[in-house]
């Protein structure tokens, strides 16, 4: 029923649909060349094999932030998994060295 109505703005309906359900903000939004991978709010579980270790960016998380502001909203708990490699969104935030450790 959808496939008829008029997109107003192609490039914010591009950024929708590249969006996965649990980011914070548009993808893409965020650094250039930036993805979740690299951001202080994005929580993978525990990489427990050697293999997921050296390949992380293969590994999905969730995006921690997310969660927190829904979480605060009265939502009970809950993580919505995504990929890793997902272009950085605006509130991302990288990792100080100490933060690292």
């Amino acid at each position: 029923m959808t496939e008829h109505l008029t997109v107003v703005n192609p490039s914010l309906q591009e950024r929708i649909d590249a969006t996965p359900t649990g980011m914070m903000h548009w993808s893409g939004t965020g650094p250039a060349g930036k993805t979740c991978l690299g951001c202080l709010n994005f929580d993978q579980r525990k990489l427990r094999t050697k293999a997921e270790r050296e390949a992380p960016e293969t590994i999905n998380g969730a995006c921690d932030r997310w969660r927190r502001h829904f979480e605060g909203a009265g939502e009970p708990k809950r993580r919505r998994i995504f990929d890793a490699r997902t272009p950085a969104c605006s509130h991302f935030r990288e990792p100080s060295p100490q933060e690292e450790a």
